[in-house]
């Protein structure tokens, strides 16, 4: 004797596609969500600037003047020039002298500061005849791969 299926059994009977379809699509979709979003952070590593470890540089004083080489191959954005530990002289960018060439000598790019252009906080300019310069920091604050690197030396 054949069991007769009430109505409910008839329904999902007749429909059994369409729930293997609601269960089977939100599984891609979430299988493709899932897979997008790895591929995604790949990416985001792989366009991270990579920090470089040191930064070459050499500072040579004339007696009123600083000559300022940057030897490595990327330049030092927004630098924070510090003599002395106190002078100060921020925001230029010192571009590399590997690759660069002044247009107007058509020699290597250096960068002749003049000691008084480095202040203390309080207004005092550095005077070479009265203060002897004892060290240079050269910090790069850009957006590349001098970020946060520095160049101490001491004269």
């Amino acid at each position: 004797m054949k069991k007769e299926l009430n109505w409910q059994q008839k329904f999902i009977k007749k429909h059994q596609f369409i729930y293997i379809m609601c269960i089977a699509i939100p599984l891609i979709l979430f299988y493709i969500i899932l897979k997008n979003n790895i591929n995604n952070k790949k990416n985001d590593e792989t366009s991270i600037i990579k920090k470089q470890e040191t930064f070459t540089a050499t500072v040579i004083f004339t007696g009123t003047q600083f000559i300022i080489s940057n030897l490595d191959i990327n330049d030092c954005e927004n630098s924070q020039m510090r003599l002395n530990s106190d002078y100060k002289l921020d925001g230029y960018t010192i571009k590399s002298t590997i690759n660069s060439i002044d247009e107007k000598t058509n020699k290597t790019l250096v960068y002749t500061v003049g000691a008084s252009q480095f202040v203390k906080n309080n207004g005092t300019r550095f005077n070479p005849y009265i203060t002897k310069p004892l060290n240079f920091y050269i910090g790069c604050q850009g957006n590349n791969e001098l970020n946060g690197i520095y160049w101490y030396g001491k004269f």
